[in-house]
């Protein structure tokens, strides 16, 4: 791979060959597709729901944490933007996706805009995920951008203690996944039962 790209006269002309390949890609929409009964993307998302679980524990088993942390923020961010749509009552321009982040401060503000109460527990479990200083997200963040950073204030920290930061960080990822899936899942369920709503909302 090195020879291939090395044999070009600049980056830009090997990234320009790889995109004139005939692959398909992954498109750059942002529009979250409504969920359907038997519908292609419903059968889909059980797949790839399935597909990211089976490759979070194999993760764990075979220290492939940084797949195991970027599995766990996928899954998050769907499920938990799936709610925000729900909240939102699938306003059109709320289809859009967003940053694991921005989805919790999103329906942080939605809850309390329209005094939603989904329980105390449901709200500490938003803020391990998003929004304090040992949140999932930005140990993320250090786990993905800072490995190869050297600062003053990281210097003492070696290879093994930067894996052993991004094992934790995955632990974390996994256990808030499963949690965060399972809790939507029950809040949903209450949704679809009226039991949050009035009948004027």
């Amino acid at each position: 791979m090195r020879e291939n790209i090395q044999s070009f006269r600049s980056y830009n002309q090997y990234r320009k060959a790889t995109l004139k390949l005939d692959e398909p890609t992954l498109t750059q929409s942002k529009m979250r597709m409504e969920p359907e009964d038997g519908s292609e993307q419903n059968q889909l998302r059980y797949e790839l729901y399935k597909a990211a679980f089976d490759r979070i524990k194999e993760g764990m088993n075979t220290a492939n944490y940084y797949e195991v942390i970027c599995l766990s923020d996928s899954l998050m961010s769907d499920r938990l933007g799936k709610l925000l749509q729900v909240v939102r009552r699938y306003d059109e321009e709320e289809y859009v996706t967003g940053s694991l982040g921005q989805t919790v401060h999103k329906l942080k503000r939605e809850k309390e805009d329209r005094g939603l109460d989904f329980g105390e527990d449901f709200d500490r479990l938003l803020d391990a995920v998003s929004g304090c200083e040992d949140s999932f997200d930005n140990k993320r963040n250090t786990s993905v951008h800072e490995f190869c950073v050297v600062t003053e204030d990281n210097l003492k920290y070696r290879v093994n203690n930067r894996d052993n930061f991004n094992k934790a960080t995955a632990q974390l990822g996994a256990t808030l996944a499963k949690c965060i899936v399972r809790n939507v899942d029950q809040i949903l369920t209450k949704i679809y039962n009226d039991e949050f709503y009035g009948e004027e909302y």
